[in-house]
């Protein structure tokens, strides 16, 4: 894949709109016919944050509050929050919280990962340093950041969906968090789909060192770590076996912790995504809450728990994607509405 057409494609991940057809008169066309996200509520208002880590590193922030739409001032009162760690500083634009969620009633946390952008510390690429700052991020937002209400949901799509499981394994249960979007990203994701199947490089390795860097901020520690981990690849290093470089990251054994947490989770992917993941940790999430082993195929016996939803379209990577079934996940709609163990919303739906 040329680096253009690499850039064409992650520049979809800024799709910022609902995209849904004319519903019949008595329903909507949202899961479950009810819900629907109306029209906005509020105007939307920008600022930058610190956030401080627990080894001394300083995460950059931006952060959009929704605003009274008469005054343009910020809106009275507190707001559940929607967090996405992510590592772009640019696709096609520059990156920026996305003004859907503030215009319906929701703080949006844009958080740079560490070593890139104008946060600090050694870029980590989902790493369990990367679900240590998101366990730290998750703190700070229910408790520190100004208007927070203290209810939070992770969203992320790509590489930010990849951040987001991390993150997901390292929360507890009884977090704050009370949903988590994961689009487009999943188990096992780089090392055998984006960058690699079978052990062969899909042509994407290169890009890996060319682009990766630029779309992260040119960070010192950006331009170091790609090159170098593309180089091992094509070298035939650690990294391009399902070792230790690998094995530190996104992978199935992740789902057992996640379990662990109770937190529901949305996953959305396509069939001709070449970033297969999310079909592989729906099962795993399903068979760890059923007791069996996350690599296992699921038996034809076994009931699935809604706790764990996936949307799976006709589309290519982070195309076709619907910030209202989004934003219906966080607010405990249908999605989840059945889900055992009891679902606290962020907000009423």
């Amino acid at each position: 894949m040329s680096k253009k057409s690499f850039l064409a494609s992650v520049a979809l991940l800024t799709v910022a709109s609902p995209a849904i057809a004319q519903a019949p008169d008595d329903q909507t066309l949202y899961p479950g016919g009810h819900w629907e996200p109306g029209p906005a509520r509020y105007g939307s208002v920008n600022g930058e944050v610190s956030i401080p880590m627990d080894d001394g590193v300083i995460l950059q922030a931006s952060v959009a509050w929704p605003t009274d739409p008469k005054t343009g001032k910020r809106a009275s009162g507190t707001f559940p929050v929607v967090i996405e760690h992510q590592p772009y500083t640019h696709l096609a634009v520059p990156t920026a919280p996305l003004s859907f969620f503030p215009e319906h009633g929701y703080i949006y946390l844009l958080v740079h990962s560490r070593g890139t952008g104008q946060s600090g510390g050694e870029i980590q690429y989902v790493s369990p340093r990367d679900g240590e700052d998101g366990r730290a991020i998750v703190d700070w937002a229910a408790t520190k950041l100004d208007g927070s209400d203290g209810r939070l949901a992770l969203f992320g799509c790509s590489f930010p969906g990849g951040t987001a499981l991390m993150d997901a394994a390292h929360l507890d249960a009884g977090s704050p968090v009370k949903a988590i979007v994961a689009a487009c990203n999943g188990f096992n994701s780089q090392n055998r789909g984006s960058f690699m199947r079978s052990g062969m490089d899909t042509g994407n390795v290169p890009t890996m060192a060319s682009a990766m860097p630029d779309l992260v901020g040119n960070t010192p520690s950006a331009k170091a770590f790609f090159p170098r981990v593309a180089h091992e690849i094509e070298a035939g290093g650690d990294a391009a076996y399902d070792r230790d470089f690998w094995q530190q990251r996104l992978v199935t054994k992740l789902a057992e912790p996640i379990v662990k947490s109770g937190i529901p989770i949305l996953l959305w992917s396509g069939w001709r995504d070449h970033v297969d993941g999310p079909l592989r940790t729906w099962t795993a999430l399903q068979n760890v809450a059923a007791g069996r082993p996350a690599g296992a195929p699921m038996t034809q016996q076994q009931m699935p728990t809604p706790r764990y939803q996936l949307v799976m379209t006709d589309q290519a990577h982070a195309q076709g994607l619907d910030l209202g079934i989004f934003l219906e996940c966080e607010n405990g709609g249908a999605i989840f509405v059945h889900a055992s163990g009891g679902i606290v919303p962020l907000r009423a739906a």
